[in-house]
C-alpha cells in the first residue's frame, strides 16, 4: 500500500515529537536524579548540624551543672568558714574569760598568802602562838589552793598534747571512795550539806589509775558541794556487767542549784562555765569537768550529765573496771569441758 505524503508529513511529525518527548523525558529523569542528589545532600547537612546541635546543648547542660556543683561546693565552704569562724570567735571569747577568770583566782590565793606572811613578819613579837599558828594554817591552805590552781593547768595542758599518761594498779573500789569522801567532808559541812553513800556489795576491785579516779571523784563531789548548800550530796556506786565486761558506775548527784538545759553542751569544755555570773558568784575556772572528762575517755570510760534548773544535778561516771591495754589483768575466759567419747 502506497502512503501519500500527507500520511508521511504526519507520521514524521508523530515521529518528531516523540523523539522530543523522550528528550525531554530523559531532561526530567536527570534534573529529578540531580534533585534527589541535592535534597540527599541537604538531609546529611541537616542530619550533621542536628547532631552537632544536640552535642552542644549537651556539652551545655554538662557546663551549667558543673557550674551548679562548684556553686553549691563555694557555698559549702562559704558555710564551713562561717561555722569556724564563729567557733573561733567563740573559742577566743572563753578563752578570754577563762584568763580574765583565771587571773582573779590565782591572784585571791597568792594575795593572801602575801597578806598573811606579811601580818606574821609585822607583828612577829606581837602575837601569841595560837594566833600565829592560826594565820600559818590559812597561808598553808591558800597555798595548797593555789598548787591546785596550777595543777589544773598543768593536767589540761598534758592532756591536750597526749602526754597524759596512766599508772594502772589494782585498787578496792569501795575503800577508794571513803578516801575521797573523808576529804570532801569538810567542804560539804561548810555549807550545811549531808553526804550519803550508796555502794553496792558486789563494787569489787578495779584495775586503773587510783590517782586519776580520785581526781574525778573530787572534781565531782566537790562541785556538788560547792553548787547545793542546805541539802544533800549522794554518792552512789555499783558494778555492772556489759557484752561479757565488767564496768563501774559512779554517780554523784546533789539538789543544788542545777543547770540549763541549753547549757549542758559546754560543760565539759574547756575554759567554760554554764553561766559566766556562775564564775563570778562561786568562783572557779571551769576546768574541773573539762579535766574530769578527758580523764575519763583516756581510761575507757565517759562521763555524763543530766540536771534541772533549780533541782539540783547527777553526774554518771562509767569506766571499765580494767582499763583498756591492761589486758594481763583480764580473768581468763571459762573453758568448756571436752566431750567425753
Amino acid at each position: 500500500m502506497t502512503i501519500d505524503a500527507d500520511t508521511q508529513g504526519r507520521i514524521a511529525a508523530l515521529e518528531a515529537e516523540n523523539a522530543r518527548l523522550r528528550s525531554a523525558l530523559t531532561g526530567a529523569q536527570k534534573a529529578a536524579e540531580t534533585t534527589g542528589e541535592l535534597v540527599s545532600a541537604q538531609f546529611v547537612k541537616i542530619e550533621e548540624t542536628m547532631a552537632l546541635l544536640e552535642e552542644k546543648v549537651a556539652t551545655e547542660h554538662k557546663l551549667q551543672a558543673s557550674l551548679s556543683r562548684e556553686l553549691d561546693a563555694a557555698e559549702l565552704r562559704e558555710r564551713e568558714l562561717d561555722e569556724a569562724r564563729r567557733l573561733a570567735d567563740a573559742a577566743n571569747q572563753a578563752k578570754s574569760s577563762f584568763l580574765a577568770s583565771m587571773s582573779h583566782e590565782l591572784r585571791t590565793p597568792l594575795n593572801a598568802i602575801i597578806g598573811y606572811s606579811e601580818f606574821l613578819v609585822e607583828e612577829r613579837g606581837e602575837i601569841d602562838e595560837e594566833e600565829s599558828a592560826d594565820v600559818i594554817a590559812k597561808i598553808v591552805a591558800a597555798g595548797r589552793h593555789l598548787l591546785g590552781l596550777i595543777n589544773d593547768i598543768l593536767d589540761l595542758s598534758k592532756i591536750e598534747a597526749g602526754k597524759m599518761e596512766l599508772f594502772v594498779e589494782r585498787l578496792e573500789v569501795a575503800s577508794l571512795i571513803d578516801d575521797v569522801l573523808a576529804t570532801i567532808q569538810p567542804l560539804a559541812a561548810a555549807r550545811d550539806n549531808r553526804l550519803v553513800l550508796e555502794v553496792t556489795d558486789n563494787i569489787g576491785r578495779m584495775h586503773s589509775d587510783a590517782t586519776k579516779l580520785r581526781q574525778i571523784l573530787f572534781n565531782l563531789l566537790s562541785n556538788a558541794a560547792k553548787f547545793t548548800e542546805g541539802g544533800e550530796l549522794r554518792l552512789r556506786a555499783r558494778r555492772e556487767r556489759r557484752e561479757g565486761d565488767d564496768w563501774v558506775v559512779i554517780e554523784v548527784e546533789d539538789t543544788g542549784i542545777g543547770i540549763p538545759e541549753d547549757k549542758l553542751d559546754r560543760l565539759f569544755q574547756s575554759f567554760s562555765q554554764a553561766e559566766l555570773s556562775t564564775s563570778s558568784r562561786y568562783g572557779g575556772t571551769g576546768l574541773g569537768l573539762a579535766i574530769s572528762k578527758r580523764l575519763c575517755l583516756l581510761m575507757g570510760g565517759d562521763i555524763h550529765a543530766q540536771s534541772e534548773l533549780g533541782a539540783g544535778s547527777c553526774f554518771r561516771v562509767d569506766l571499765p573496771a580494767i582499763v583498756p591495754g591492761d589486758e594481763a589483768n583480764r580473768p581468763a575466759p571459762a573453758r568448756t569441758p571436752a566431750a567425753s567419747s
